[in-house]
């Protein structure tokens, strides 16, 4: 079970997406399993419909005489923009796997699927992400899973990714070992707040930095001083929650600050923060 014990109450669908993702890079690294990232090309189109879908003609298809106005379409399967187009695509994907029982789906987490008969088949797990499969597996089992997606779907296979849903992915088979990490991202962030060439910090924040931050006025901000705020805080978020933990506690003090942040408070989130990650940018 991948990820047991995870609140699914409490965590959003990203982490829980993560845990998953984390677990099977370490079971990988740990038999050396080969690493393959599978994109399902036009997903959500798969997706069989439990009632009946309508939906109004489009526009320019009205305009030009091709259709009377009066007319709608009986949809026959999904669609982008229907709302449940990707519950139905993941019904879809799932009815494919299981069909002969060759894989399992797992009952910890439903978007993990592995194979049922590892001594046969060989060995094969793999988690969905919307379109994208994240997997597992010796070539004997890696080899059924594309089998049995090429039966229902049109697949690309890339084989050792470097990036997993915009997070580099870094391995050494030989010394056995692996990382998630977000070295570009960083970078470019360093580039766009001017902190390139800033002088790195051992840690991301300090007790005194922390005081005078609860100490700021709060009454001083601007619309300007809000934007650029929130648009940092949010980028050492999307940090905070796909590889680096360790910026967890700034993320949480500066987000009291989200909707009254000045430019006092801004200089703040950009300095200390900023001058850590650049000492540790990968």
């Amino acid at each position: 079970m991948l990820t047991e014990g995870i609140d699914y109450q409490e965590k959003n669908a990203s982490t829980v997406v993560w845990a998953a993702v984390k677990m099977l890079l370490a079971i990988a690294v740990k038999h050396d399993y080969d690493i393959v990232l599978i994109d399902i090309a036009t997903f959500f189109l798969y997706g069989d419909l439990d009632e009946e879908v309508y939906m109004e003609f489009p526009v320019r298809w009205a305009e030009n005489g091709r259709s009377p106005p009066e007319f709608v379409w009986l949809l026959k399967k999904g669609v982008y923009g229907w709302p449940a187009a990707s519950n139905g695509a993941q019904k879809k994907l799932k009815s494919v796997l299981t069909a002969d029982k060759r894989f399992k789906q797992l009952t910890s987490d439903d978007c993990i699927f592995t194979s049922a008969n590892s001594s046969s088949d060989g060995y094969c797990s793999t988690g969905s992400h919307v379109d994208d499969l994240f997997t597992i597996g010796d070539a004997k089992g890696i080899r059924l899973l594309t089998e049995t997606l090429e039966k229902e779907f049109k697949i690309k296979t890339i084989a050792d990714p470097t990036s997993i849903t915009g997070v580099q992915l870094a391995r050494n088979r030989e010394k056995k070992w692996a990382k998630l990490h977000l070295t570009d991202y960083t970078e470019k962030m360093l580039e766009d707040e001017q902190m390139l060439n800033s002088h790195p910090v051992g840690v991301p924040i300090d007790a005194g930095t922390a005081k005078a931050v609860m100490l700021l006025p709060q009454d001083d901000h601007s619309p300007e001083s809000i934007k650029l705020f929130q648009g940092l805080l949010g980028k050492l978020m999307w940090l905070c929650c796909r590889t680096r933990p360790d910026l967890t506690y700034v993320v949480n003090l500066f987000s009291r600050f989200v909707r009254c942040a000045s430019m006092k408070h801004y200089n703040y989130l950009r300095d200390r923060p900023l001058r850590y990650l650049n000492g540790t940018r990968d």
